[in-house]
């Protein structure tokens, strides 16, 4: 029994360096290397909370000393903080930081600055996480635009939100499409609809095109924005076949929505965005298989920018 107690107390003590510092040092890092705007925004409102907190305890110090269960409390606050359940640090900073400082106009000061037209209902460029390309659009208010996937989320889906586009919202998961969704009306979009769609599926694909064009009878532009990683050393990997989904959701689901959306996009005169990454050219170590997707991604939009261009026939 006091043994038990002994390696009870150790992972006490353990617990909290590796919740409030290892485990969010290696998720902030996953974050840098993938599209996630999402994930972006979780892990640096974490940090921002957490030096908070850790200025908070320094200052009130000799006050916290006589409350034995402080440490606990501080643990279960920033479980609630780091689990991707819960996402505590995302969820303080929409609904109490970024209301505050919208309240005062600060966001809107950057955003204003950041363009030489703000009162344009058009987007005149974004340069994406990770991406190179830039994206012109036509004006936003009468488009609809699907979206595959909430993988990652974008700050494309955001973007187009704030200037007035309607959207069309395809992932898996069905409660990130709802978050989303919300947080796209907040913003400003005055029609959006959610799919639950699997972009490795011909038939998902498929569908999101055919319930978008139905409901809002055209279809201006598609951003491919699905992707997922694995992270590994390939001659450890005992079943290559395992990784064929990150092909089949980086590459194909791509391939199979510019298959679907050309004809209306044709008609429409309307953009595909691609979100690629620099490991489309400039491979790392251990994602061998998200390396490759990219290659195949930016090869295969490239030859598309020839073929669908009006002009070149």
């Amino acid at each position: 029994m006091g043994r038990f107690l002994t390696l009870l107390t150790h992972v006490h003590s353990l617990a909290g360096p590796v919740v409030m510092l290892l485990y969010p040092l290696y998720a902030s890092v996953i974050a840098m290397e993938t599209t996630s705007k999402v994930d972006d925004e979780q892990w640096l409102a974490y940090w921002i909370l957490y030096s908070f907190l850790s200025l908070v305890e320094m200052l009130l110090q000799p006050i916290l000393e006589w409350i034995p269960i402080w440490y606990d409390l501080k643990l279960a606050f920033v479980v609630w903080l780091v689990l991707p359940r819960f996402r505590g640090a995302a969820f303080i900073y929409q609904r109490f930081v970024r209301e505050k400082i919208k309240k005062y106009g600060v966001i809107d000061r950057h955003y204003k600055s950041s363009n030489d037209k703000g009162k344009n209902k058009s987007v005149d460029f974004i340069t994406p996480k990770k991406g190179e390309q830039e994206v012109k659009t036509s004006p936003a208010r009468s488009s609809s635009l699907p979206v595959p996937p909430l993988a990652s989320v974008s700050i494309l889906h955001y973007e187009y939100a704030r200037r007035g586009a309607c959207l069309s919202l395809g992932a898996r998961r069905e409660n990130r499409l709802r978050e989303v969704a919300e947080r796209a009306r907040e913003l400003g979009c005055p029609n959006v609809i959610t799919i639950r769609t699997d972009v490795s599926k011909v038939e998902d694909c498929k569908r999101l095109v055919d319930v978008t064009i139905d409901h809002f009878g055209r279809l201006d532009h598609l951003v491919n924005n699905a992707g997922i990683n694995s992270i590994c050393m390939f001659e450890e990997v005992e079943d290559v076949t395992n990784l064929r989904t990150i092909m089949d959701i980086n590459f194909w689901g791509s391939v199979y929505m510019i298959r679907f959306v050309v004809p209306h996009l044709r008609n429409s005169g309307g953009r595909i965005i691609a979100v690629s990454s620099s490991a489309s050219w400039l491979p790392a170590p251990r994602i061998s298989f998200y390396n490759a997707s990219k290659v195949a991604m930016s090869s295969f939009f490239e030859t598309l920018r020839v073929e669908l261009d009006p002009t070149s026939k």
